[in-house]
């Protein structure tokens, strides 16, 4: 019996011995993986998520098939970490969320309501009315956009040279428009083909220019010929306005 319980002792002698280099063991371990967990959240926190969402509302006038006004909606989200957003929500002025997931890692998005089908201002109002957007990328590490929506278009441009449905058009001539609102951030000048096949050309004007010579060489001979003058107006509420005229003409044989 005696030497039973001095066993016993000798055995919690050991154990107690030996349970300070045991915890320090364990505390030890226990502080490297949280070094390592911070080490790894502070890394995906540095990352470089230059991920821009662009809104644009469009109007386009134009005079095929007689004159119409169009009235489009676009959301753009692009950027070098794209592929790693999961999921993109837009709150509407209601309240209402859209969710829209990236199961596949696209690394640009976009969404419209375009001129596929012709939307009055009336029918977009209706879609999309005015009021506070906020467009959320999850993770929410990629970032967000918050917008008040109004319809407010810069004046469409009016074409002076060549007239819609003009015909023996030189291939190559200056193009001219009415003096533009002072407030506009750019002209964008789109030549391509009667039947949207193919661009032409696209090219950017200074924003106090009222001409634009067409360059030899770029137009075919009679050959119909479409032309799209668009004004942008960066609205101070965080989105793109943009009012288009679209002409038609054709060619002649030089």
């Amino acid at each position: 019996m005696k030497r039973c319980v001095m066993i016993c002792i000798l055995a919690f002698l050991v154990v107690w011995c030996l349970m300070p280099e045991i915890m320090a063991d364990v505390n030890n371990h226990s502080l490297k993986n949280k070094k390592n967990k911070q080490s790894l959240d502070t890394s995906k926190v540095s990352e470089d998520n230059d991920i821009e969402i662009d809104v644009e509302v469009k109007r386009d006038v134009g005079d095929e098939e007689g004159n119409y006004d169009d009235y489009e909606i676009h959301f753009y989200i692009d950027g070098n970490r794209m592929e790693d957003v999961k999921k993109v929500q837009i709150k509407m002025p209601s309240g209402k969320k859209v969710a829209l997931r990236n199961k596949l890692g696209f690394n640009y998005m976009e969404f419209e309501v375009d001129n596929e089908q012709r939307y009055s201002l009336e029918d977009l109002k209706k879609k999309f009315p005015e009021g506070n957007y906020t467009i959320q990328l999850f993770p929410k590490k990629f970032g967000s956009k918050s917008f008040n929506l109004e319809y407010d278009f810069p004046t469409t441009p009016v074409i002076t040279y060549p007239e819609n449905d003009s015909t023996n058009i030189p291939l190559s001539f200056t193009m001219e428009w009415e003096t533009l609102d002072d407030n506009i951030n750019g002209i964008l000048l789109r030549v391509e083909d009667g039947n949207e096949s193919y661009a032409y050309e696209t090219y950017n004007i200074s924003t106090n220019a009222t001409s634009f010579s067409i360059p030899e060489g770029l137009l075919l001979p009679n050959t119909k010929t479409r032309i799209e003058l668009t004004i942008f107006k960066s609205n101070e509420n965080g989105y793109t306005v943009s009012s288009n005229k679209i002409i038609h003409f054709t060619t002649g044989s030089e």
